[in-house]
């Protein structure tokens, strides 16, 4: 009897809270804007004052209904694949000449930039290894951004 009346003070506290969760529930954080361009690739994009891209972010997507993506690896070709197609020439303008090449190093993170005279595209990659050994180490591209040189995000 005490157990049964336990139970049911117990539902009668927590359906009314798991009732009025909505999404103003989250008001207190902050939106983030966001589209799945590529199947379990997402871009982010940033804004100056007038409605023009001034950084667009790219990740891969850890969590979906249908799946969870442990391995967080973009390839250089998707991203340059996407910076082609948010970008258009005349924002983009010719690629600086030589080769990206890594503009910062710390730890196991390495940033490379690849700048055009509009746009830099920037990569962020991690090295991974196999548990407990140095040896057979991959870099895996966990991010890109591409940010506009002539504008400033509001």
């Amino acid at each position: 009897m005490i157990r049964r009346s336990f139970l049911t003070c117990l539902i009668l506290f927590l359906v009314p809270s798991a009732i009025t969760q909505d999404a103003t529930s989250f008001s207190k954080y902050n939106r983030v804007e966001a589209y799945e361009v590529r199947p379990g690739i997402l871009m982010m994009p940033r804004y100056t004052s007038d409605g023009q891209f001034c950084e667009i972010g790219i990740e891969v997507r850890h969590y979906s209904p249908e799946l969870i993506r442990v391995d967080p690896s973009l390839s250089n070709e998707e991203i340059e694949k996407l910076v082609e197609e948010f970008v258009p020439p005349a924002d983009r303008r010719p690629r600086s000449t030589g080769l990206p090449e890594p503009s910062s190093i710390e730890g196991h993170a390495l940033t490379i930039s690849a700048e055009y005279e509009g746009v830099i595209a920037r990569t962020f990659s991690t090295e991974v290894c196999p548990w407990k050994s140095k040896k057979n180490c991959v870099l895996l591209t966990v991010a890109a951004t591409i940010t506009w040189k002539n504008r400033e995000c509001a």
